[in-house]
C-alpha cells in the first residue's frame, strides 16, 4: 500500500493503530478494543481504563512542493492515554513512545514530538489524560 494524498489519512491512522495495537499490551489484558478514534461513550459497556484514543492524521498542515515531482507533508498526529493513575500513563506512554520508531513505519518518519499531561473528569471521575503529538512526515 502506498500513501497518495487520497489515502494519507487513512495510511497514517491505520498503520499507527496497528502497531500500537500489536505493540503495544494492553495492561489490563481485557481481550477487548481499548484503541479508539474518538473518546468512546463512557456509560454504556465501557472497557476501563486506560484507553488510548489516536486522532486521525490532517493532512494540509504544512505542504511544500519539491522537484515540481512530488509533495512533502508535515501534519500532527495526535495519541492520547488516558487512566486514573499517573503512573500508568507514564508506563503506557513510554510503551507508545517506544514503538513510534522509523523501522516501524516504512510509509512515513517522525519528525518533532510534543507532549502535554493534564487531569480531568470524565463521566464524573478524575482521570489523567498525556497527550503525546508527533509530526508525520511524508513524500509522495
Amino acid at each position: 500500500m502506498t500513501i497518495s494524498k487520497a489515502t494519507f489519512r487513512a495510511n497514517v491512522y491505520s498503520d499507527v493503530r496497528s502497531v500500537i495495537n500489536t505493540k503495544v499490551a494492553d495492561p489490563k489484558s481485557r481481550g477487548k478494543q481499548w484503541i479508539f478514534s474518538t473518546l468512546p461513550d463512557l456509560t454504556t459497556n465501557f472497557v476501563g481504563y486506560p484507553i488510548i484514543i489516536i486522532s486521525p492524521a490532517n493532512r494540509d498542515k504544512t505542504r511544500e512542493l519539491f522537484d515540481n515531482s512530488h509533495y512533502d507533508d508535515s501534519t500532527p498526529l495526535t495519541i492520547t492515554i488516558y487512566d486514573t493513575k499517573k503512573a500508568d500513563v507514564d508506563t503506557l506512554s513510554d510503551s507508545v513512545d517506544a514503538v513510534m520508531i522509523p523501522s516501524n513505519f516504512t510509509q512515513f518518519t517522525f519528525g518533532d514530538y510534543d507532549e502535554d499531561t493534564n487531569n480531568i473528569k470524565l463521566n464524573e471521575q478524575n482521570v489523567h489524560a498525556r497527550t503525546m503529538t508527533y509530526f508525520v512526515e511524508v513524500d509522495y
